[in-house]
């Protein structure tokens, strides 16, 4: 299955919501500006500062994607970067955008998981996937079931948009990931 059409659906029903979230993660990377309106020196001064200092971040995120496109092609993993490139051109956005909301998890994110059994003897795997922007990724957050050769491998939480998942099971095993700052 080309990895360029692989998120096709999961993208058209989506892609409204793409802007919102991309908006927050380069929010994340900017500082706060000064009142506009204020003509001072100082003023200028700083905006002259922090144009330079976003265009440095841009800068920063262009050469990271660069890093990681290499190192996963290197490493045989290049259907990542397809699949982010298809959903960028299906999305009507840049993969540099796409890819910086795939970033977002690593970098703002406190997320917690817990196994339990139940009094059957089920196994349970829940999880909470806290972020600084809950409504638009409350919005965004899909179940996907991942299938090979027709045969269901398992299911996953993820949010639309990202590629790859956050939480994934089937009937023997459970995998998250969480990232607390420390």
């Amino acid at each position: 299955f080309d990895p360029r059409k692989r998120w096709a659906e999961v993208t058209s029903t989506f892609k409204h919501l793409w802007p919102a979230l991309i908006e927050n993660m380069w929010g994340a990377l900017r500082e706060e500006r000064e009142d506009e309106e204020d003509e001072s020196e100082e003023n200028w001064k700083h905006s002259v500062y922090i144009e330079q200092e976003e265009k440095e971040k841009n800068e920063f995120v262009q050469k990271l994607f660069s890093s990681v496109e290499d190192g996963l092609i290197q490493e045989g993993h290049g259907d990542w970067i397809l699949e982010l490139e298809g959903m960028a051109e299906q999305g009507n956005v840049s993969p540099l955008d796409l890819f910086l909301a795939n970033l977002g998890y690593e970098s703002r994110s406190g997320c917690t998981a817990i196994v339990a059994i139940d009094h059957g003897g089920h196994a349970m795997l829940g999880r909470t996937l806290d972020w600084a922007d809950d409504d638009t990724l409350k919005a965004l957050t899909i179940q996907v079931v991942f299938t090979r050769n027709g045969v269901n491998v398992f299911k996953a939480t993820t949010w639309a948009g990202c590629v790859g998942v956050f939480t994934g099971m089937n009937k023997n095993w459970g995998v998250c990931v969480n990232y607390r700052e420390v």
